[in-house]
C-alpha cells in the first residue's frame, strides 16, 4: 500500500479547501505555477499573470493515487478562470504532473508557463543541476543569496530536467513527451525566503488569446534519495531510453563513424588540412576524421549560405576529397545550417522574408566576424527558399564524393520562438522550428543517400535525424562556461551514449586559433606568446576528458609542422597514445554504456585554461583557473560483450594514487604521469 501522508502533509480528507496564501505541499516543496500573458511587436507592451497568490479560492481533491488542485478566480483572467494540476502518484516521493487552465477572458496572447515551479529548503551545501549543454553542477555562494536571484535558465536541448541537490533534502523535475519539440526551458532561482531555492520547468506558448489551454506535455517532480546528478540522470534515462526516439537513433549503421579513432578540426587549404591527418594516421595505426572548415571561397562568419564554389576551385576540391577516400581518412565538410548574411547581396532572395523575429519585431542576428561585421540571421524552419539554397550546395558537395557534412548550430541553436507573423506558423512558441529543421535534415539525407550528417552540441531534438554531434562544453573552461563552481558532467552522454557519434574538442597543441587568410591582414595576431609554456596541462585535459565520456578524440588547427616540433612532442605522442587507447577499447567507449561514475578519491592540482576566441583582438585573451581539480580523470562502462572495466587518465606530469568506489567495482593503485589506465571487473 502506497502511504499518501506525504503529499498531502497530513491531510485525510478527499477534499479541502484553503485560501490562495496557503501554498501547496509536497513534504517541504512548495509547488506553485505562473502563466504569463503579454503582447509582442515594437509598440508598448502590456502583459499580466497568474501565480497561486493571485488567485481567489485553491481546492484539492484526492482520488486513488491522483490528487487534483484547482486554483480558481482572478482579478483579471476572470471569477471563473481555472487552474487545474494534477499529481500521479508513481511510488513514494515521486509523482507524474500536467497542467491545464480554462475560462480565460483575458485578450491578451500567451507568452510564459511555469510549472512545475518547485520551491525547496536549501543549505549551504545545495548544489543545482541544469541542464546546460551536457549537463552543469552550479555550487553557488550563498553567502551572496540575494532573494529571488536567478542563478540559472537554459534551453534544454540535451536534457530535459533540472535538479536541487542537498544532503537528505534533494528535489528533482523532468519534462517527458513531446518537450524536447517544443520551446521549452528550465529555471533555478534562489528562493525569496531564507534558506530555499526554486527549480523550475517552463514553456513558451503560442503567441495567441485563448480561454484555454495546457502544457502539450507532461513530466515527474521526484524526491531523491542522495544528492547526485548521477541519480538524477538515471531517473531520467530510465524515461528516455524506452522512447521510440531513442530506438530509431541506435538502429542506424554506424560502421563509418565506429571506424574512427581520431578527429581533426583543421581549416584552410586542402594541402594544410588533409597532410597532417595522413602523417598522424601513418604513425598511430588509427583511422582518422577530418572536420573541413573554409574549404568554401566566402571568408568564415559571412555570406552564408553561398559556400559554394570551392575555395581553391572544384578540381582541386574533388582531388582532395579522393586523396581522403584512398588514404582511408573520413571527411566531413562545415556548413552553416541555421544562418543568412543580411549584409550580403543575396539576403533579399529571400532571406528577408524568412528570418527569425523576436518578440520586439528585431531581427534575430548576430555578428560573429569582427572584420567586417557582417550580420548572421536565424532562419526560420519555414523559410524554404533558405533550404533551397543550401540543398544545392549539398548536392554539389555529395556529387563531388564527399562521405560527410556538417550542418553548424541547428543542434544547439533552432530552440528560440518566431514572432513574425506571416511565416505561416503561429508565432511565439511552439514545435514548428523543431519540425521544420528536423524535415529539412530529412531532405538532404533524401536527396544525397549515404551521406553522413552532423550538427553542433548534443541535442534530444534531432537525436534520429543526425548521425554524429561535436561536443565542445566538454571543455566548458576554455569557453569561461566552467569553473570550480560550474562544473560539466556528462549526463546526456550517460542517458545517450551509442544513439549519435560524438566528438569535439578546441585542443590546440600551439595554443593559436586558425586565422581565415581571406580576413584583412593586420587582424592576425603578430606577437604570440608561449602557451604552451603559460597553460602546459590544458591540451592533455582538454583532449582526455571527452575520450572518458565516451566522446572520439580531437585535435583543433593542428598544422603540418606540428608533428615534428619538439615544443609539442609530449604532446603528439599523447595525441598517438589516446588513439591508440579509444581504438583499442571502442567496445566500451563507443558501443558501450556508461555505469555510476561512483566516488573517485586522488590529489587534486590547480590548472589554469587559456580562453581566446577565434577573433579576439591582439593581445586580448582571458584565463579560467581551476583551483582544485582532479589529477586523475575517470569513467565507468559496460561493452555489449558484458565486459566492465574503469577508465582512467591522469593528466598529471607526476605518477599518481587513486581511490575508486561505485556500486559496481572498488578499486584503487598509481597511475603513471600523463598516461591511460585500465582496470577491468
Amino acid at each position: 500500500m502506497v502511504k499518501r501522508g506525504f503529499i498531502l502533509c497530513g491531510l485525510s480528507l478527499a477534499v479541502a479547501a484553503a485560501w490562495a496564501a496557503e501554498p501547496f505541499r509536497l513534504g517541504d516543496a512548495e509547488l506553485g505555477f505562473s502563466i504569463r500573458l503579454s503582447t509582442f511587436g515594437s509598440s508598448n507592451r502590456v502583459e499580466q499573470s497568474a501565480r497561486p497568490e493571485s488567485m481567489r479560492t485553491r481546492t484539492v481533491t484526492v482520488a486513488g493515487d491522483r490528487t487534483t488542485v484547482t486554483w480558481k478566480g482572478h482579478p483579471v483572467f476572470g471569477a471563473e478562470f481555472a487552474v487545474v494540476v494534477t499529481l500521479d502518484l508513481l511510488e513514494e516521493g515521486c509523482w507524474r504532473y500536467a497542467l491545464s487552465w480554462r475560462d480565460n477572458v483575458c485578450p491578451l496572447p500567451g507568452a510564459e508557463v511555469k510549472f512545475p515551479m518547485l520551491t525547496v529548503p536549501r543549505t549551504d551545501e545545495t548544489r543545482l543541476f541544469v541542464p546546460d549543454h551536457n549537463g552543469k553542477i552550479l555550487i553557488p555562494d550563498w553567502t551572496d543569496a540575494k532573494p529571488g536571484k536567478c542563478l540559472a535558465r537554459n534551453r534544454p536541448y540535451g536534457i530535459h530536467f533540472a535538479a536541487a541537490l542537498t544532503p537528505r533534502a534533494s528535489w528533482y523535475v523532468d519534462q517527458r513527451g513531446d518537450a524536447r519539440l517544443e520551446s521549452a526551458f528550465f529555471e533555478l532561482r534562489n528562493g525569496t525566503a531564507p534558506h530555499q531555492v526554486c527549480v523550475s520547468a517552463g514553456w513558451e506558448p503560442p503567441a495567441r488569446a485563448s480561454s484555454a489551454g495546457e502544457l502539450p506535455f507532461t513530466g515527474v517532480i521526484a524526491r531523491l534519495s542522495r544528492p547526485s546528478w548521477w541519480e538524477a540522470t538515471m531517473r531520467y534515462a530510465a524515461w528516455a531510453r524506452r522512447q521510440p526516439w531513442v530506438a530509431a537513433a541506435k538502429s542506424r549503421d554506424f560502421s563509418r563513424l565506429r571506424d574512427i579513432g581520431f578527429w581533426f578540426w583543421n581549416r584552410g587549404a586542402a594541402e594544410k588540412v588533409i597532410s597532417p591527418v595522413e602523417r598522424f594516421q601513418k604513425d598511430s595505426g588509427v583511422p582518422c576524421a577530418l572536420d573541413w572548415y573554409w574549404w568554401h571561397d566566402i571568408p568564415y562568419d559571412s555570406y552564408f549560405p553561398n559556400f559554394w564554389p570551392p575555395r581553391e576551385g572544384e578540381e582541386t576540391f574533388r582531388a582532395a576529397i579522393a586523396r581522403c577516400a584512398k588514404a582511408g581518412i573520413f571527411l566531413q565538410v562545415y556548413t552553416n545550417g541555421v544562418t543568412w548574411d543580411m549584409d550580403d547581396e543575396s539576403w533579399h532572395e529571400g532571406g528577408e522574408e524568412g528570418v527569425v523575429r523576436k518578440a520586439d519585431g528585431s531581427v534575430y542576428a548576430r555578428a560573429f566576424n569582427r572584420f567586417n561585421r557582417h550580420r548572421l540571421s536565424w532562419m526560420c524552419a519555414t523559410n524554404t527558399r533558405f533550404q533551397d539554397r543550401l540543398c544545392g550546395v549539398y548536392r554539389k558537395l555529395a556529387a563531388a564524393g564527399l562521405p560527410g557534412i556538417y550542418m553548424d548550430m541547428i543542434g544547439c541553436a533552432t530552440y528560440e520562438p518566431c514572432f513574425a507573423t506571416d511565416h505561416g506558423h503561429v508565432p511565439g512558441g511552439g514545435r514548428y522550428m523543431a519540425d521544420g529543421y528536423r524535415a529539412f535534415a530529412r531532405r538532404v539525407r533524401l536527396e544525397n543517400p549515404g551521406v553522413i550528417l552532423s550538427t553542433e552540441e548534443p541535442n534530444e531534438t534531432y537525436l534520429e535525424t543526425f548521425d554524429a554531434v561535436i561536443s565542445l562544453q566538454t571543455n566548458g573552461e576554455r569557453f569561461r562556461n566552467a569553473d570550480d563552481r560550474r562544473v560539466f558532467v556528462p549526463a546526456h552522454h550517460a542517458v545517450y551514449h551509442g544513439a549519435q557519434a560524438l566528438f569535439g574538442s578546441f585542443a590546440m597543441v600551439h595554443g593559436v586559433p586558425a586565422f581565415d587568410e581571406k580576413w584583412p591582414k593586420d587582424g592576425k595576431w603578430k606577437v604570440e606568446k608561449d602557451w604552451k609554456a603559460l597553460f602546459p596541462d590544458q591540451f592533455a585535459i582538454e583532449v582526455a576528458r571527452g575520450v572518458t565520456w565516451g566522446m572520439q578524440p580531437m585535435v583543433h588547427n593542428f598544422l603540418p609542422e606540428n608533428a615534428d616540433d619538439p615544443r609539442y612532442a609530449e604532446d603528439y605522442k599523447l595525441m598517438v597514445e589516446t588513439a591508440r587507447f579509444y581504438w583499442a577499447n571502442r567496445d566500451l567507449l563507443f558501443d558501450g554504456e556508461m555505469l555510476d561514475p561512483g566516488e573517485l578519491t586522488c590529489a587534486t592540482h590547480p590548472v589554469d585554461f587559456l580562453s581566446r576566441s577565434t577573433y579576439a583582438r591582439e593581445g586580448e585573451y582571458k584565463v579560467t583557473h581551476r583551483d582544485g581539480l582532479e589529477s586523475v580523470l575517470h569513467s565507468v562502462w559496460r561493452a555489449p560483450s558484458g565486459r566492465k572495466a574503469v577508465i582512467l587518465f591522469n593528466w598529471t606530469r607526476k605518477e599518481q594514487s587513486f581511490s575508486l568506489k561505485t556500486p559496481d567495482v572498488e578499486s584503487s593503485g598509481r597511475i603513471l604521469a600523463r598516461s591511460w589506465k585500465i582496470v577491468a571487473f
